[in-house]
């Protein structure tokens, strides 16, 4: 699966279309990111409705249940469990199980 970054600009004539909804807008803020916060630790208006693409409120945003202030983001982001490393490919993993020979057809 492809992350797709969702601040990436479109083109000057072609219009930017919205593929991110609040939450998952909310979700990408990043708390390190001082043009993503305003002084006071609330999400920027701004930059929200560039990446939903729509006019947003400040109450449709603290409305939303992945609103978070910046101190809270980055908290969120230290509690946050690490990721987890691929799994090795099956032939890493040790001898393949064995197959059981079928009894049927034997007389």
């Amino acid at each position: 699966m492809t992350t797709t970054d969702p601040t990436t600009q479109a083109s000057e004539t072609e219009p930017r279309r919205s593929t991110v909804t609040l939450s998952e807008a909310l979700a990408f803020l990043d708390p390190e990111n001082p043009d993503h916060w305003n002084k006071d630790g609330s999400p920027k208006m701004a930059v929200l409705e560039d990446l939903t693409g729509g006019n947003l409120t400040r109450a449709d945003a603290e409305k939303d249940p992945n609103y978070l202030t910046r101190d809270l983001a980055r908290q969120a982001k230290a509690d946050a469990p690490p990721a987890p490393l691929d799994a090795p490919a099956e032939a890493e993993q040790g001898d393949p199980p064995r197959r059981r020979r079928s009894r049927a057809g034997r007389g």
